[in-house]
């Protein structure tokens, strides 16, 4: 077993690799974004997001769509990264087409990719009743890559049940409540 300080040092070393991987991501996002203001080209913003996982791989994905001049669609193999033609052509126009001067103002201006991503795009807003037609539609369809346990289904929809009795009429669910879908909080926006 290691004792504290050895812990303590093994700790150190992943705060150094993080700060520098963090770093390196950065650079590779504001690069590929100046090469997608040039020539078009996005395909190493599919690269890179098939190099991580998780909530890096959403605040990249948030990092591109916002300041990368590109389109993001999909998620795992399926990730597909298209140029946004019409914002590539106006920031064009901005900047004279001088990929320099887009680079340098990236550089300048654009926020650490891991807190570029807007907290109200990251909570996704769910509508409840389209993600229960969803679910009706999934277990009628029987898709084969699902386990189904009705017990588990039954306690579930019983819980529903039961948040839907607390509510005294429709209108209160429309008013100022988001789910995050990546932690499933309720997030009052009101307060």
């Amino acid at each position: 077993m290691l004792n504290k300080a050895q812990i303590a040092s093994k700790i150190a070393s992943v705060r150094t690799r993080a700060k520098n991987l963090r770093s390196s991501i950065q650079d590779i996002l504001i690069n590929v974004s100046a090469h997608v203001f040039e020539h078009g080209d996005n395909s190493q913003f599919a690269d890179l997001l098939g190099s991580t996982v998780g909530m890096d791989n959403r605040a990249i994905r948030g990092f591109i769509e916002q300041f990368g001049l590109a389109v993001v669609k999909g998620t795992g193999a399926s990730t597909k990264v298209r140029t946004n033609k019409a914002t590539r052509k106006t920031t064009r126009e901005q900047f004279d087409s001088d990929s320099e001067a887009y680079l340098q103002h990236l550089i300048d201006n654009a926020p650490d990719w891991w807190d570029a991503v807007d907290a109200e795009k990251a909570a996704k807003v769910i509508d409840p009743a389209k993600s229960i037609e969803s679910l009706a539609t999934r277990i009628e369809k029987g898709e084969n890559d699902t386990v189904w346990s009705v017990a588990a289904m039954r306690d579930a929809l019983s819980d529903l049940q039961d948040a839907l009795n607390g509510i005294e009429s429709a209108e209160e669910m429309t008013a100022g409540f988001e789910i995050n879908v990546q932690g499933l909080d309720v997030i009052d926006q009101a307060a």
